[in-house]
């Protein structure tokens, strides 16, 4: 039995083991429809919001790259654009989250993959988590630290090309990194 028809099996029953199969397919695959499913359910079921976003923009960007556009479908391609735009707006207006979780969405808040890898966006944000990482792990959790986090990040807030999700995430990261800048103050 194939992972995807495993998935299916499991989607009602164990969704747990579904998303299992479902991302082994999707990522295998590459399988258009698997990595939706996976991206739902990590959503439905363990409100895991990163990992969903991953998925189902996988999903919807599939058919964007040569060599894994023939797995694409159009149906698939805008159901997944759909669910990646639903998401995108209940995270813009609804949910609030963690530094952690803003960090790790951000990548995935844009269908444009952007910043793309090696532009000066790009490294304008490796160099923010970098300095984060330092100061989070206590390698060097002074205000200095933090100062980088906070320069490299507004001058990323400049960029046109950010998506509206990108831009909410970007803001409220700032806001809590001068949160820890007061902290370090005190």
């Amino acid at each position: 039995m194939s992972m995807v028809r495993l998935g299916f099996s499991y989607a009602q029953e164990d969704k747990t083991q579904a998303i299992k199969y479902f991302a082994q397919a999707g990522e295998d695959g590459p399988h258009q429809a698997a990595l939706y499913n996976a991206g739902r359910l990590f959503l439905e079921a363990n409100n895991d919001l990163t990992r969903a976003m991953a998925y189902i923009r996988a999903a919807a960007t599939l058919g964007n790259n040569k060599r894994t556009a023939k797995f694409a479908t159009p149906q698939i391609t805008q159901t997944a654009t759909q669910a990646y735009e639903m998401l995108s707006n209940m995270l813009i207006t609804d949910v609030r989250l963690d530094l952690e979780n803003m960090v790790n969405i951000f990548e995935y808040a844009s269908m444009d993959d952007f910043p793309i890898q090696g532009s000066r966006e790009h490294k304008l944000w490796d160099g923010a988590m970098m300095n984060l990482s330092y100061y989070m792990g206590g390698i060097s959790r002074d205000q200095k630290t933090l100062t980088r986090v906070s320069d490299n990040l507004a001058r990323l807030q400049n960029s046109k090309k950010l998506s509206e999700l990108q831009v909410v995430l970007l803001r409220n990261i700032l806001v809590e990194i001068l949160k820890l800048v007061k902290e370090e103050e005190l």
